[in-house]
């Protein structure tokens, strides 16, 4: 973050974390088939997703919120 020392117990840090978290508990949550629910999460959360995205319901992400996503992309795990 600007040249700054990274410190995991930053307040700023820590909320991104635990919003990163709940939106991941709440992802799995949703069927597959639910493809439109599913991708309207992906664009919660992350900073920019292109158009026919999949992400698999076990991805784990720290923060989310400095993810961009092109067009035709699948990730698996």
């Amino acid at each position: 973050m600007a040249g700054e020392l990274y410190d995991c117990h930053d307040i700023g840090f820590i909320d991104r974390k635990a919003k990163a978290t709940e939106w991941c508990t709440r992802y799995r949550a949703i069927p597959y088939e639910r493809r439109n629910e599913r991708y309207g999460m992906l664009q919660e959360l992350f900073a920019a997703v292109g158009n026919n995205v999949s992400v698999a319901d076990d991805f784990i992400c720290g923060f989310g919120d400095n993810i961009r996503i092109g067009n035709n992309v699948s990730i698996n795990y």
